[in-house]
């Protein structure tokens, strides 16, 4: 069963149930009451567990490496804000592995 159908056969049992008058419609009734506040409580977890989600993780680095004319290899990547970074290395090799540490960290001007 679905999610639209869960809700259309809730709505079927309410509406059979407020019709009656005994105590135990009642109590289904109020039941049905529950399940509709909890639901609605769940949605509203939902979208607060989304909006932190968004709020709180990384956002991606991006980064390159490039020889420099003395020989000497740059780092450079932008950092989750967007601000832009370097950093030199005498290896291609260790500047390349800077840039993916950067990346897989997503941090900034670390020296």
């Amino acid at each position: 069963m679905n999610e639209i159908q869960s809700e259309e056969y809730l709505d079927e049992l309410r509406d059979r149930y407020s019709a009656r008058t005994d105590e135990d419609a009642a109590v289904v009734v109020k039941l049905l009451d529950e399940i509709d506040a909890l639901d609605g409580a769940l949605s509203d977890s939902e979208d607060e567990v989304e909006r932190l989600r968004a709020r709180y993780e990384p956002k991606a680095v991006t980064g390159s490496v490039s020889k420099l004319p003395s020989g000497k290899w740059r780092a450079r990547w932008c950092d989750t804000d967007g601000k832009r970074h370097s950093r030199t290395f005498d290896r291609k090799h260790d500047a390349r592995g800077w840039v993916l540490y950067a990346k897989s960290r997503g941090i900034g001007g670390a020296r």
